[in-house]
């Protein structure tokens, strides 16, 4: 029963619709390679609606030569960054860091943490 006060405590639980045009893209995926993923998806809902081997092939090639084109744009990206900064080591170890997926800043404890200490209180 603590549990649930507590829950309630928080606030309330409100779900938030996404708008994908409203997302913010990476900035290797240009506007081409953006329609490019956007007429990937017709295709994915054609095959889906009408599964045909045909639609299906027209899907997977597309899909896969989307996905190197993003893979090539993505590695294009971070060769330009690192060329940038090849004299500056501070900011070459930010977009290798960038690259690893390493966030720097404080660790944030989870809404968990607040729960616990107000159960202590009892």
């Amino acid at each position: 029963m603590m549990f649930i006060i507590g829950i309630f405590l928080l606030g309330p639980i409100v779900l938030k619709k996404s708008n994908r045009r409203r997302i913010p893209r990476k900035p290797w995926i240009t506007s081409a390679i953006l329609r490019s993923i956007h007429r990937k998806e017709k295709l994915h809902k054609k095959y889906v609606s009408n599964p045909t081997n045909a639609n299906k092939q027209a899907h997977v090639s597309y899909r896969n030569k989307l996905t190197t084109l993003i893979r090539i744009s993505k590695r294009h990206y971070y060769a330009e960054k690192l060329e940038e900064s090849k004299f500056n080591s501070k900011q070459t170890w930010n977009v290798l860091n960038d690259i690893l997926g390493r966030q720097r800043g404080p660790k944030h404890l989870p809404s968990f943490f607040f729960l616990a200490q107000w159960f202590s209180h009892f």
